[in-house]
């Protein structure tokens, strides 16, 4: 699985999460921590992005991928999110 957002310059930034952190924390924790505050992101299977790199500045969001997974947080590490979404609870 992969984290897409789209930073403000309209590029597409890919996260590929390491193995290590995905087995310790979910990927809605680990999107959160590193796509930038207020930024939305979709997580994505490895397929659903372009097999061609030569064009990829162009890239763009699917419209099939509708409403976004999540957004980025403000916090910087992994305990600050995980409590933050515990204190909303």
């Amino acid at each position: 699985m992969l984290v897409v957002f789209k930073k403000g310059n309209n590029s597409i930034s890919i996260i590929r999460p390491v193995k290590k952190y995905v087995e310790e924390y979910t990927l809605d924790v680990l999107a959160k921590k590193d796509t930038p505050p207020g930024l939305p992101y979709w997580i994505i299977t490895e397929d659903e992005i372009p097999d061609d790199r030569i064009f990829r500045s162009a890239w763009e969001i699917p419209d099939e991928w509708s409403e976004p997974d999540g957004y980025g947080s403000e916090f910087h590490t992994f305990e600050e999110i995980i409590n933050a979404e515990n204190q909303s609870e």
